[in-house]
């Protein structure tokens, strides 16, 4: 699913109305049902959606972004809706600071996966300051469209299941988890489990012999997070370049490593139920 072929201008906004989170929300609506992608939906049936999901949790991230979103029964397609607040507007986002940009999905009610696909390809886009700012400082709701398309990540078709092999990312940068975890996702992992792990110097340490050259390391240089996932084949090659992009190249630093490994056998799924 690739935003790319979703972001129109006629559902940009460079001057987004809107004191509150409720009349935010009304106006984006509003951007899509003028731009003709609701077909007839109800724009407080769609509000309703929207202000329910906040319920359940702010999609406020912090640093003046909120992507709201619902899934909606009847809609035939992905809407994506971009909105600038010139002045911020309250959200509950978790830095409790005012919210600038929005980027609102609305999804058919059926189609989760694609859902979740959309929403880690929208916040990787989004994961720079560079794309942000350019967005905030758009003159027009046409050059809204153009700088969040410039840095739109577009992502590879997926491949007919195949063969899949076990990749397993061992992890001692645990700040990247969640990104690599995003980075799955939008190149069409459908699951993985993350196992808390230990490195040796948790065990060796504890060795006199060794006592005196390990206790210069931190501790929480002996903690790690291990990555399991079933991957198609075809995709190993896409999804191993999306984790180096975050971590770097991993033949030239520390932090982590990964191994890909033939399976000659499982039967079930890691997918997210």
């Amino acid at each position: 699913m690739d935003p790319f072929e979703l972001v129109i201008p006629q559902c940009c906004s460079n001057d987004l109305a809107g004191g509150t989170a409720e009349e935010v929300l009304r106006n984006l609506i509003t951007l899509a049902d003028d731009a003709g992608k609701l077909k007839g939906l109800g724009k407080q049936t769609l509000v309703s959606a929207l202000l329910e999901r906040e319920r359940q949790g702010s999609t406020g991230f912090g640093g003046g972004l909120a992507l709201p979103h619902a899934r909606i029964a009847g809609l035939d397609d992905f809407v994506i809706c971009i909105g600038v607040s010139k002045k911020g507007v309250a959200f509950q986002a978790l830095d409790k600071k005012p919210v600038r940009l929005f980027i609102m999905v609305l999804a058919p009610e059926d189609r989760v996966q694609d859902h979740l696909k959309l929403l880690a390809a929208i916040s990787r886009t989004l994961a720079g300051t560079k794309v942000k700012q350019q967005l905030l400082n758009a003159a027009s709701p046409l050059a809204v469209n153009e700088a969040f398309l410039a840095h739109c990540r577009s992502t590879a078709p997926k491949a007919p299941k195949r063969r899949s092999k076990l990749l397993c990312v061992v992890l001692f940068a645990e700040e990247l988890l969640h990104e690599i975890l995003e980075s799955f996702v939008e190149h069409g992992v459908e699951g993985a489990t993350i196992l808390d792990s230990q490195g040796m110097g948790h065990y060796i340490s504890n060795i006199p012999i060794f006592a005196d050259f390990i206790g210069f390391m931190r501790a929480q240089t002996h903690q790690s997070k291990t990555i399991l996932a079933l991957v198609p084949e075809d995709l190993i090659p896409t999804v191993l370049a999306g984790v180096e992009e975050i971590t770097g190249d991993l033949d030239k630093r520390q932090g982590a490593v990964i191994m890909v490994l033939d399976v000659s056998f499982y039967r079930g799924s890691m997918a997210m139920m």
